[in-house]
């Protein structure tokens, strides 16, 4: 759908209908024309979470486990086809403790 298109009536006792009217357009009595925006807005948001704290100090360091969590959202109004996430990780990259 890429457009709504709406019309009313007013009527009473002393006279018969009559349809409403689109002021921007030169038509009287014509329906109102809405178009409509449609499109999919996908956002992703990643979040890391210590699962497996091996030394248990709190943050992570080596050995550790940590969970990654996505949730992508469509915020649009209309569905997204053929979405994909890609998620390659780095490399493991050594720990350096400062002395």
């Amino acid at each position: 759908m890429t457009q709504i298109n709406n019309q009313g009536t007013v009527s009473s006792d002393q006279v018969p209908p009559i349809p409403s009217d689109d002021p921007k357009t030169p038509t009287p009595g014509d329906p109102t024309v809405t178009p409509l925006t449609s499109a999919p807005v996908l956002s992703a948001d990643k979040a890391a979470k210590l699962q497996v704290d091996a030394d248990g100090n709190g943050v992570p360091s080596p050995g550790d486990t940590l969970r990654y969590t996505t949730t992508i959202i469509n915020s649009g109004n209309s569905a997204a086809t053929g979405v994909t996430f890609n998620d390659i990780p780095t490399q493991t990259r050594r720990w350096w403790r400062a002395r």
